[in-house]
C-alpha cells in the first residue's frame, strides 16, 4: 500500500513539474525553450502541444532556408515536414515551376521534335510555350525538307510546299519540283529510246537522280552488247558503229586501237610505197620507251598509224611537227594524206628505245 501511494505521489510531482515547465516554455516561446521541455518531458501530456508550438517557430526559418536553396528537393522536404504550412501552396507552385524549368532545359539540350511536343502537352501554360512551338515548327520544317530531298519526287516536294508555304526552303522546293517533273519526263524518254546515248544524256542532265543508278546499269548492259557485236564482225564499220553508238563506252579505247590496226592492214593490202625506216637520233636512257618526232613537209594533212605493242595514230597538218611516245617492239607503220592520187606508204620497224625522227614529203615523178 505504501508503495502504491509513493508511486502516485511521484507521478503527481512529475505532472506538476511538467505543467510548470510547459508554462515557462510557453512564456519564453522560443525554440530553445520548447526543445528543452520536450527533452525533459518526452511523454508528457503537454509534449504534443510543445511540438506544435516548436513546429510553428521552426516553420518560418525552414521556409527561409528552403527559399535560399531554391531546389525541388528542399521544397519537397518542406512540404513533407510542414504539410499544413501557410507556405504549402507556394512551395507546391515553386516545385512545379522548377520542374518546368528543369524540363525546358532538358528539352533545349536534347532539341528533339518528340521532346518539344511532350513539353507543350505537359506545360500548356508555360512561359516557354511560344519558344517551344517555334522550335518545334522549325525542327519539323527541317525534318520534312530532309525527307522531301531524300525522296526526291514531285509528290514529296508538293507535300512540303503545302505544309510549309512560307518556309526558307520554299524557293528551293519549287525549283526542285520543276526539276523533278522535267527529270521524270526525261527518264520516260530515255527508257523509251533505251539507247546508250539516251541514258548518257539523262545522267548528264540529272546526275543525282534516283534513276541514275539504273541508267548506268542499262548503259553498261548496252555497252557490252554492242561491243560483242563489234568483236564478232571485226570490221572498221562495226567498230565505228560501236564508237558512235556508245560514245565514251568502256571499250572505246580498244575500239580505236582496233580501227588503227584495221586501217594499217588495209593500207598494207592495197597498193603502197615502201616507207623508209625512221632515223634513230639517240639511244636514250630507257630501252622500253621511244620518242618519235614526225614532220609533215607535204601540202596536205598527214595521218601516220602505228600498229604493234601499242596502236596509235597521229594527224599532222601541213608544215607541222608532232611527237609521239611508243613502247619498244615491232611496229607496222602506214601513212596517207587527205588527197586523191597520192600514194600511201607502209613499212615495218623495230623500236629498241631512244628517240627517232622522220620527215614526210611528196616527190613528183614524170613518165
Amino acid at each position: 500500500m505504501r508503495y502504491v501511494i509513493s508511486v502516485l505521489f511521484i507521478l503527481l510531482l512529475t505532472g506538476c513539474a511538467a505543467q510548470r515547465h510547459f508554462e515557462r516554455a510557453s512564456q519564453e516561446h522560443t525554440i530553445a525553450a520548447y526543445r528543452t521541455f520536450i527533452k525533459k518531458h518526452p511523454d508528457s501530456k503537454y509534449t504534443p502541444a510543445a511540438r506544435e508550438k516548436l513546429k510553428g517557430l521552426l516553420e518560418p526559418q525552414a521556409w527561409a532556408a528552403v527559399c535560399e536553396n531554391n531546389t525541388i528537393e528542399h521544397y519537397e522536404k518542406f512540404l513533407h515536414y510542414f504539410p499544413d504550412s501557410r507556405y504549402a501552396a507556394l512551395a507546391g507552385d515553386k516545385v512545379q515551376q522548377l520542374r518546368q524549368e528543369q524540363a525546358w532545359q532538358q528539352v533545349r539540350e536534347a532539341d528533339r521534335i518528340t521532346d518539344y511536343r511532350e513539353f507543350i502537352n505537359t506545360y500548356p501554360a508555360s512561359p516557354y510555350l511560344k519558344q517551344a512551338k517555334e522550335r518545334l515548327f522549325k525542327l519539323s520544317e527541317q525534318q520534312d525538307w530532309k525527307s522531301a530531298t531524300a525522296a526526291h519526287t514531285a509528290e514529296a516536294y508538293e507535300r512540303f510546299i503545302q505544309r510549309h508555304p512560307n518556309s526558307s526552303y520554299s524557293k528551293a522546293a519549287r525549283q526542285r519540283l520543276a526539276h523533278v517533273k522535267g527529270e521524270q519526263s526525261a527518264w520516260q524518254n530515255a527508257t523509251h529510246e533505251n539507247t546508250f546515248l539516251a541514258y548518257l544524256e539523262f545522267i548528264r542532265a540529272y546526275p543525282y537522280s534516283p534513276h541514275a543508278r539504273i541508267a548506268k546499269q542499262n548503259m553498261n548492259a548496252l555497252d557490252q552488247t554492242y561491243w560483242q557485236q563489234a568483236q564478232q564482225r571485226n570490221s572498221a564499220a562495226a567498230y565505228h558503229n560501236y564508237l558512235d553508238t556508245c560514245p565514251g563506252g568502256k571499250y572505246a579505247g580498244i575500239a580505236e586501237q582496233k580501227l588503227i590496226d584495221l586501217e594499217v592492214d588495209e593500207i598494207f593490202r592495197g597498193e603502197h610505197g615502201d616507207l623508209p625506216l625512221m632515223r634513230k637520233t639517240s639511244s636514250g636512257d630507257n630501252r622500253n620507251i621511244n620518242e618519235l618526232e614526225i614532220k609533215n613537209s607535204t601540202q596536205y594533212t598527214l595521218t601516220v598509224r602505228y600498229s604493234g605493242p601499242q596502236s596509235k595514230k597521229l594527224v599532222i597538218s601541213s608544215g607541222g611537227t608532232r611527237t609521239i611516245s611508243l613502247s619498244s617492239g615491232w611496229y607496222r607503220i602506214a601513212a596517207s594524206v587527205d588527197a586523191i592520187g597520192i600514194q600511201n606508204y607502209a613499212g615495218e620497224q623495230n623500236l629498241t628505245g631512244g628517240t627517232y625522227a622522220s620527215e614526210f614529203y611528196i616527190r613528183t615523178s614524170y613518165y
